[in-house]
């Protein structure tokens, strides 16, 4: 049976107006069943008209409440029809209180405590203790205003009605009231469970959204198998690899902690002290991480949770201000050096061109020798000033393809006299950049001596020119021995040198005047093939 159909719908009807409705549906069942009773039994006009009256009235009740919805309304009229016009009504006509009415009152009580809510019904059940005082008192102080029964048989058969009717209603009310404080108990607790489900979800949504966008490097890992279950963008993108190349897979598949030792490592960093490692990429470039970690239970599985910082440009930089600071202190030491040895050379060198002129013939070459010498004592004074210059260059808006062809000549003697082949390759159009001419003239010449002097014989050096969108490339390329790749870091720190007879300042020279021009310079080498190096400038 659908008791939506006459009662209402949960979503268009409040729990309260549907006990309404159940209320009336069952009063009218009710009004319609004491009319037939009492025209089987002959009871009577007025017994009969006051059924017939109340069963109309109900109706219409009912009509406004689930109609009109009007639920104020309907349960206003109600109570005061059971209480002011059908109580006092029954009481009179129904042999007042040794007949059926008592029983009715029990009904409309029952009817009443499921209707009203608050102080709305207190005041109903006041009114109707009232009334029921009142009749009691009446009745027995006039007797006669009573409509009694005709006989005791008739007494007999309303009374009995009347406790079925009272016993068959209370007992039905309480059951749909039960069922119906059951359904909406289970409704709200379903509501209320989806509700708690909602939230969970949202604030589920909110960690991965906040998990997700976090710039520290974070993964989740069962510390069990080392299997990933969760990463966030920030690791995919240092990492390199893909959402489904990582959840689900372990360490021993990825290899991004590399060696099994850095690994065994990681299990047993200290939960509260972050420490360094390296990590490699999926394209194999190693990086430094600060990794930090925690405990966590995820699914009934101990998990941990790495929280990393890349710290590999912070490396970098760390070495280059050790690199700066060897810089300085061999500019403090060229500065001393130049003071105390310069000036001395210079007399010596003096007098050695003077005693060589006036030297026999077979003195000369000795006096050449020692010249020669003081000469290359003398350019490593120059390139210790050149090293240790902390004063600002003064650039000019000049053509680098101008200054290149004005030093072309001097580099291509050199070649000659060492056999070696020169190709210079520039750019037909070249901006204008801010330039120190004489450095420039410098950085170039140390770089076609060190890329002459990696050859032999029948060799070839090649000077070229670039321009891109938004710099201007230098490349100086030979095809000597190479330099491998331990050595590449080095090459431009002071006083490193692969060269049996070097002073390891040619290249650290290069790297201080490309710094002034606030360029940056790159190698490129392959052992055996030649070596490429590679000057960027910024154009105007």
């Amino acid at each position: 049976m659908n008791l939506e159909r006459y009662i209402g719908k949960k979503d268009e009807f409040s729990f309260e107006h549907r006990m309404l409705n159940i209320v009336l549906v069952f009063a009218i069942i009710i009004a319609f069943a004491t009319i037939g009773f009492n025209y089987l039994l002959d009871m009577g006009v007025l017994i009969t008209g006051i059924s017939v009256i109340s069963g109309i009235v109900l109706g219409i009740l009912y009509y406004i409440s689930i109609i009109k919805k009007m639920y104020r309304t309907s349960v206003g009229f109600l109570t005061f029809i059971f209480i002011f016009m059908i109580t006092p009504a029954m009481w009179i006509s129904n042999g007042g209180i040794l007949g059926g009415t008592t029983f009715y009152i029990i009904m409309f009580s029952s009817a009443i405590a499921v209707v009203l809510r608050g102080f709305p019904r207190i005041i109903a059940f006041g009114c109707l203790v009232i009334i029921t005082f009142s009749l009691i008192i009446i009745e027995y102080r006039n007797p006669s205003l009573i409509v009694g029964y005709d006989t005791a048989f008739d007494r007999y058969v309303d009374t009995s009605f009347g406790l079925l009717i009272a016993l068959i209603t209370v007992t039905f009310l309480f059951i749909v009231i039960i069922n119906q404080y059951i359904k909406e108990h289970r409704r709200a607790n379903q509501y209320l469970a989806e509700i708690k489900k909602q939230k969970i979800d949202l604030l589920n949504q909110q960690f991965v959204r906040v998990f997700n966008a976090c710039p520290a490097l974070m993964a989740i890992y069962r510390e069990k198998d080392f299997v990933y279950i969760a990463a966030n963008d920030a690791w995919f993108n240092c990492l390199g690899f893909q959402r489904n190349d990582v959840i689900g897979h372990s360490e021993e598949e990825l290899n991004t902690l590399g060696l099994a030792e850095q690994r065994k490592s990681i299990g047993g960093f200290d939960l509260e002290k972050p420490e360094e490692c390296q990590v490699r990429t999926k394209q194999g470039e190693i990086r430094e991480w600060l990794v930090s970690k925690a405990r966590l239970q995820l699914d009934g599985d101990e998990c941990i949770l790495l929280a990393s910082i890349d710290i590999t440009i912070s490396k970098h930089l760390e070495k280059e201000i050790a690199r700066l600071d060897r810089l300085n202190l061999i500019g403090e030491m060229a500065a001393g050096v130049a003071h105390e040895i310069r000036n001395p050379m210079t007399v010596v060198k003096g007098y050695l061109q003077f005693l060589s002129s006036k030297a026999s013939d077979s003195m000369i070459e000795q006096f050449g020798i020692a010249l020669d010498e003081l000469e290359t004592v003398e350019q490593i004074i120059t390139d210790f000033l050149s090293l240790a210059r902390n004063k600002l260059s003064e650039p000019k808006s000049q053509n680098l393809n101008a200054i290149i062809n004005g030093v072309i000549p001097l580099i291509h003697t050199d070649a000659i006299k060492r056999g070696i082949d020169l190709n210079v390759n520039l750019a037909k159009e070249m901006p204008n950049l801010l330039l120190n001419e004489k450095e420039i003239k410098q950085l170039l010449l140390n770089l076609a001596r060190n890329g002459m002097e990696a050859m032999n014989q029948d060799g070839a050096l090649t000077i070229e020119t670039s321009v891109n969108s938004d710099s201007v490339c230098l490349c100086v390329v030979d095809c000597g021995c190479g330099v491998c790749k331990e050595y590449r870091e080095k090459i431009f720190d002071p006083f490193f040198t692969t060269k049996d007879n070097g002073t390891g300042l040619g290249l650290s020279v290069c790297a201080g005047i490309v710094r002034r021009h606030n360029g940056s310079i790159e190698v490129e080498s392959e052992e055996g093939k030649g070596t490429r190096f590679i000057v960027t400038f910024r154009p105007l």
